[in-house]
């Protein structure tokens, strides 16, 4: 008996994501073991190492919900998302969308939040590394062109805008012995998460300063996000920003 290839990879990927009964245990050499218990074994080494996989990418969800809590839901997640690539760094997108609907964890409603944070410390600190700026650059342009300038921020930089006051839940669960606790309505953060040198680092942001860099990020030119910017809050000091982010790193090249 034989299959196409082809169908004998979807239903191997059926059996260990979503236990679904196929014909592959016919192509099982048992040997002592049954077709379905060497299956098992397989399954359970796949999800633990997916399950590792969210647990180092997710440490702040982990520190909140505790492990037993965390392996459950993990394996929920798998089940709904099974890994896509080849690079472990890549699984795990969309937890915080998971953790949204998961009802387990409704009575949690930061988490999804949380989830956002963790996952953009995860992809900033596999980012590209970039040259500083190069003042020169911007020099060389003409003034007239200056409405038309797109600045690029770090490769490294996310920028978050929350509900939650996520970063002082983070801050808190840096403490293994705090007894602090957090006010939900507080009220959220505008955070930028990047990596300068070897480190990632978060800074609060305004709402003028989230919007542009956000802006910038979306590939705005820098009039468009000075407006945006300036819509959402009138006192925010353009010429000041941008002079902080050519300097501190966070704004790495510029274009016209």
């Amino acid at each position: 008996m034989s299959i196409p290839l082809s169908k004998l990879q979807s239903d191997f990927r059926d059996i260990i994501f979503h236990d679904e009964e196929t014909e592959i245990y016919s192509f099982v050499n048992e040997n002592g073991l049954t077709a379905k218990r060497r299956l098992q074994i397989y399954q359970n080494n796949i999800f633990e190492t997916l399950t590792d996989t969210l647990k180092s990418i997710y440490p702040t969800i982990l520190k909140l919900v505790g492990d037993n809590f965390f392996i459950a839901t993990a394996h929920e997640y798998i089940h709904n998302y099974p890994s896509e690539s080849g690079d472990l760094a890549q699984f795990g997108r969309m937890f915080d969308h998971f953790l949204a609907e998961f009802s387990p964890a409704q009575r949690l409603i930061y988490l999804p939040e949380v989830a956002q944070f963790d996952w953009a410390c995860h992809e900033v600190f596999h980012a590209a590394f970039h040259e500083p700026f190069i003042l020169a650059k911007l020099e060389a342009i003409p003034e007239e062109c200056y409405g038309q300038i797109k600045f690029q921020l770090h490769p490294a930089s996310r920028v978050l805008f929350f509900q939650f006051p996520i970063l002082r839940i983070w801050q808190i669960c840096q403490d293994e012995e705090s007894n602090d606790e957090v006010r939900l309505e507080e009220g959220g953060n505008d955070i930028l998460v990047i990596r300068r040198q070897l480190g990632i680092e978060f800074e609060k942001l305004s709402k003028g300063e989230a919007v542009f860099l956000h802006a910038l990020l979306q590939g705005a030119i820098f009039a468009d996000a000075c407006a945006l910017a300036l819509r959402a809050d009138p006192e925010y000091n353009v010429n000041t920003y941008l002079q902080n982010c050519l300097s501190n790193g966070t704004i790495v090249d510029v274009s016209v």
